[in-house]
């Protein structure tokens, strides 16, 4: 890779990435964990079944948006 231009493109998404992207995935995550975590606690698998269904639909529906707007 001898063109820098490439190099700095690259850094630059990596950069977007980290930035923008990155961190709404992990708050989505951090708070289907406590969701999930406290309907194991309290022995209701259904409810727990429940946030696990709705939490991947909206970390889905949150990357097809995102991935929109990216490209």
């Amino acid at each position: 890779m001898d063109d820098s231009s490439i190099i700095a493109a690259i850094g630059l998404g990596n950069i977007i990435q980290n930035s923008l992207i990155e961190p709404i995935f992990v708050s989505l995550n951090s708070g289907l964990e406590i969701l999930v975590s406290q309907a194991v606690g309290a022995n209701n698998l259904e409810i727990c079944g429940h946030y696990l269904n709705r939490g991947s639909l909206a970390i889905m529906i949150t990357f097809c948006i995102l991935a929109l707007i990216l490209v």
